[in-house]
């Protein structure tokens, strides 16, 4: 055998080099038809012939020809072998990719146009305001977590290391004092589904198991996720955390205005309507709400210290004061109109 590969090792090399390239051709097609094809004819000639070999059927002249003709045999189907799994192997890595770049564009897109999903649910499709519904009422069965005011020590650690953080998610967690992966690693399920839902992607925590990586992470350890991302190969994580660090910057100055007086409940029981004040949708509503915000009179009566505080709690800076919220919130507290809360009262795109 050592003979014949040394006399056609350069045909062997051509039949290992088509086995590679009809095993990664097959391994592409959907319904598996090619590689089916390929797997059972060269297990049947491979099958027959070292049988053939082994109990040497073909004496002389015709066992050499045999002989070879089952390394050709050999050199091909490890050939599709291996281009088989290759091509698994590069098919799994893009949609890992995908799945990455879908994240990090549905992190960007969480501060939608006024008028479009934070508005008023006739202004929208069902599909968002279904998003939207099922935040609000996770961070309401949830429990907020404990925050630190700044990080410990040199800095915070590097969250965009968790499969599911990016530059966006860590600036909303350092927004609420999240800096360190032990904080992660120590949050209770209530506490998962409340920042899940502050986040607005409900259940995703739990899904991609924020908890557990941030767990092996806090000890020193590390993840497969983790070492991609340190050698830039994540497209959500793909920076030396500078823009991170200028979104960090807004919502911390923002989140350092003042905070509004609140009240443990509605008055008499009925709060107001909060999305008749452009710019204020169900999810923003709920927000409030946790603010004890639940009347126009109190909006109205918010300094710009006060609707700064806020536009950084709900996730949208200087929204309040950019969209009036304080001025058309005098006008429905006196019992008067907006165009936005006559189209929304009319059931109208806002």
């Amino acid at each position: 055998m050592l003979y014949l590969v040394q006399t056609f090792w350069l045909p062997l090399a051509i039949a290992l080099a088509g086995g590679l390239i009809w095993g990664w051709i097959s391994a592409g097609r959907p319904d598996n038809r090619g590689r089916s094809g390929w797997v059972g004819f060269a297990g049947f000639l491979l099958v027959t012939a070292v049988v053939a070999a082994l109990l040497k059927w073909l004496p002389g002249r015709p066992g050499l020809w045999l002989d070879t003709a089952l390394l050709f045999i050999i050199a091909f189907f490890g050939g599709c072998v291996i281009g088989s799994l290759a091509r698994q192997t590069h098919r799994g890595e893009q949609v890992e990719e995908a799945i990455e770049r879908l994240e990090a564009i549905a992190e960007t897109s969480l501060d939608p146009p006024a008028g479009m999903v934070d508005t008023h649910p006739h202004a929208v499709p069902a599909q968002p305001l279904t998003g939207a519904a099922a935040a609000a009422e996770a961070m309401a069965r949830g429990s907020k977590p404990a925050g630190l005011a700044a990080p410990r020590g040199a800095g915070g650690d590097d969250l965009k290391l968790i499969r599911g953080i990016g530059q966006q998610n860590e600036a909303r967690l350092h927004a609420l004092g999240v800096w360190h992966f032990d904080q992660i690693a120590a949050w209770t399920p209530a506490e998962s589904q409340w920042v899940g839902g502050y986040l607005a992607f409900p259940g995703r925590i739990e899904r991609e198991d924020w908890v557990g990586q941030a767990a092996v992470l806090a000890r020193g350890g590390t993840t497969e996720f983790a070492e991609r991302a340190r050698r830039g190969e994540v497209a959500s994580s793909r920076d030396d955390g500078s823009l991170g660090e200028g979104n960090i910057a807004d919502l911390a100055h923002l989140h350092g205005g003042t905070p509004p007086q609140g009240l443990v409940g509605p008055r008499l029981g009925q709060a107001d309507d909060l999305t008749l004040v452009s710019g204020i949708g169900p999810a923003i509503q709920a927000r409030l709400h946790e603010l004890g915000i639940w009347h126009f009179d109190q909006i109205a009566a918010m300094t710009d210290a006060e609707l700064s505080y806020v536009s950084g709690f709900v996730g949208f800076p200087d929204r309040a004061i950019r969209e009036d919220w304080a001025g058309e919130a005098r006008i429905l507290a006196a019992g008067g109109e907006t165009d936005h809360a006559r189209a929304v009262r009319a059931g109208r795109p806002a």
